[in-house]
């Protein structure tokens, strides 16, 4: 039997075993549904002494009103509830590893592998930079919303439904607006940020395989053709940047130019280098 009980106080634990008990966080913004189950999956099965534990449902935001949160909230206690319940019954087998993965909660799993990143998920351990995990966290918010993704094992059989979004992907104009198809390499960047997320739940034993695994990316060649300036232009170029008027401030636009020009550097990359000289 579940019992499902509502509280706007996070402080009132149930003492009820084996019951679902579900509670409105509103120390956070948004505020947020939470819900504490009894788990039987773990060492504590074995002598068939339960577990009590917290986690995060929906939340109060995103159009969504407090009495939807609160029943997808509701729902996902009592999938869980009814998984536990089954196991410490004997009728199903204790889950594995990755079994459990599945059954943790979308938004925890992402908020951990974000963190994960931005101290070290870069090359030889190096952090993130800050734009690539800002578009990483976009990636992950767009996928959980587009997919709905509430728990890690939403991710298993996805494909077809990720692939249609991605088909589907409108790019925005300033105000935020759809202006059209995205890009194929804008499509690619969006599937990557999903993707990547998956291959981190693998090396973690969240998920047995990547389940985006088989996916074909779309062709992203350059639709611009663009040309390098012959010698003439470059000279033409750089002595505009000379003469009677010539200030300080010019002059070290020149050196980044000529630095640009021999080197390919990137702006962000120059930016760095004429910081020290």
């Amino acid at each position: 039997m579940l019992f499902v009980q509502v509280t706007d106080n996070p402080e009132q634990v149930g003492d009820v075993i084996a019951m679902a008990y579900v509670f409105l966080d509103k120390r956070t913004a948004p505020p947020v549904f939470r819900f504490q189950i009894t788990e039987w999956d773990g060492p504590e099965a074995l002598n068939f002494k339960g577990r009590r534990r917290t986690l995060t449902g929906v939340e109060v935001a995103h159009g969504k009103t407090r009495a939807q949160a609160q029943a997808e909230t509701e729902a996902m206690a009592r999938t869980l509830e009814t998984r536990h319940q089954n196991v410490r019954l004997g009728l199903v087998e204790p889950p594995t590893t990755t079994d459990l993965g599945k059954l943790r909660a979308f938004e925890e799993v992402a908020a951990e592998y974000l963190e994960h990143g931005r101290a070290k998920g870069g090359l030889h351990g190096h952090p993130w930079g800050a734009k690539h995990a800002e578009k990483r966290a976009y990636y992950l918010k767009f996928w959980a919303e587009r997919l709905g993704l509430k728990f890690v094992g939403d991710l298993v059989g996805c494909l077809t439904r990720f692939d249609r979004e991605l088909i589907r992907l409108q790019k925005l104009d300033a105000r935020g607006k759809p202006a059209g198809p995205a890009s194929g390499k804008t499509k690619n960047n969006y599937a990557d940020g999903l993707s990547a997320f998956c291959e981190w739940c693998v090396g973690r034993g969240l998920l047995a395989a990547n389940p985006l695994k088989g996916w074909v990316k779309f062709e992203a060649t350059k639709q611009t053709i663009r040309r390098a300036l012959s010698v003439e232009e470059i000279r033409l170029f750089l002595e505009g940047m000379d003469g009677p008027k010539a200030t300080p401030h010019s002059r070290r636009r020149r050196l980044g130019c000529e630095l640009a020009l021999a080197s390919g550097l990137r702006r962000g990359e120059l930016r760095s280098y004429l910081s020290v000289l």
